[in-house]
């Protein structure tokens, strides 16, 4: 009995989840619902639609009596209960923001009112960095008029290809290089990313599509010095070259920490082995299939003509063995400096 309980409760809750897409699209369209609760493990997307509510919501006069914020550490749910119940004064809606409720201690206590809400209100509980227990009796008691959004992560990989999405919403084009190299050193963190973006359109004409060249005047990055060139000069065998690259990177071990160069090359050797079990495939099917710009290919089939397929498991070997390293596995004095050009020249040389 109790299971059937649960499922039903998961499959109600199902029924009420939303996408960032389609709150945003509502709520452009002046469609609000009574309570919006907003939790994961990626700010971003809670950030925005907690930035929107409060442009749309109200107009600025009337924002003085009915907009209310609370921050889940300084609060008590019995605050933003007898808040949100308050009607709103010279105005049709009332708005109540809940921030970094992930620190209000008594967040169940807000059943009482998300199973009755006031439909003159829009509260917006605001949930960051994790996702709420979904065996918990609040977002079981979420009712129809409630919109549920789990913000979750986007893996590495697929950052590039949500860059180019969210420009398109925007009315922009960015090129693929473009887009990895906003990835490359600003990493995973979409706010970061969507701040220089921001920077970058303010100089552009209204049509202009962002290239990589954009990115690297606005954001600083200098292009002979990126994880890309660092690969293709690996890829050449080119010792010196590659020395110069990694002593400019580790000089920024906040952007460049070495995992991300342990990690990145060895997704590089890693891709590079599916060219000799697939001698026959076209570079359409390779980049399918690692997952990586036909632009980016060339690399590749440079590293194919200098790496041997024994060389390129030595390196995969090598590549494992610092990872360990750069995790604290077999104790080390040597800085970040020199494990990349340690790192580096065992790559390299044969």
């Amino acid at each position: 009995m109790d299971k059937d309980i649960f499922a039903s409760s998961s499959i109600h809750l199902k029924k009420k989840m939303s996408t960032y897409e389609n709150i945003l699209r509502e709520m452009k369209n002046g469609n609000f619902k009574p309570l919006y609760f907003l939790h994961g493990e990626e700010p971003f997307f809670i950030d925005q639609i907690v930035r929107l509510a409060e442009q749309l919501v109200l107009e600025e006069a009337e924002k003085s009596f009915n907009q209310h914020v609370f921050y889940g550490q300084d609060s008590e749910s019995s605050q933003i209960i007898e808040s949100a119940r308050q009607f709103p004064l010279m105005s049709e809606r009332k708005l109540v923001i809940v921030k970094e409720a992930q620190g209000l201690k008594d967040i169940e206590n807000l059943v009482e009112y998300v199973m009755n809400p006031v439909p003159s209100t829009v509260l917006v509980i605001a949930y960051k960095y994790k996702s709420y227990d979904k065996r918990k009796k609040l977002l079981k008691s979420l009712g129809q008029d409630a919109s549920v959004l789990e913000s979750k992560t986007i893996f590495s990989s697929k950052i590039p290809e949500w860059i180019r999405g969210y420009l398109l919403t925007l009315g922009r084009e960015i090129t693929p290089k473009a887009a990895h190299l906003l990835n490359e050193y600003l990493g995973s963190d979409l706010s970061r990313i969507s701040a220089a973006i921001d920077k970058i359109m303010l100089t552009l004409e209204e049509n202009e599509t962002i290239e990589d060249e954009h990115v690297s005047l606005h954001i600083g990055i200098e292009k002979e010095f990126t994880i890309f060139e660092l690969q293709k000069t690996i890829a050449q065998r080119n010792l010196a070259k590659s020395i110069n690259i990694v002593q400019h990177l580790a000089r920024q071990p906040r952007n460049h920490p070495f995992p991300l160069t342990v990690g990145t090359l060895t997704r590089f050797f890693s891709n590079l082995m599916l060219l000799y079990f697939e001698p026959h495939a076209s570079q359409s099917e390779i980049s399918k299939k690692i997952h990586v710009p036909v632009f980016f290919l060339k690399d590749y089939f440079e590293a194919k003509k200098n790496f041997s397929a024994g060389e390129v498991v030595r390196n995969l070997d090598i590549l494992l063995d610092y990872d360990l390293k750069s995790k604290g596995h077999g104790a080390t004095s040597i800085g970040e400096n020199d494990l990349h050009k340690e790192l580096t020249t065992r790559l390299v040389i044969k």
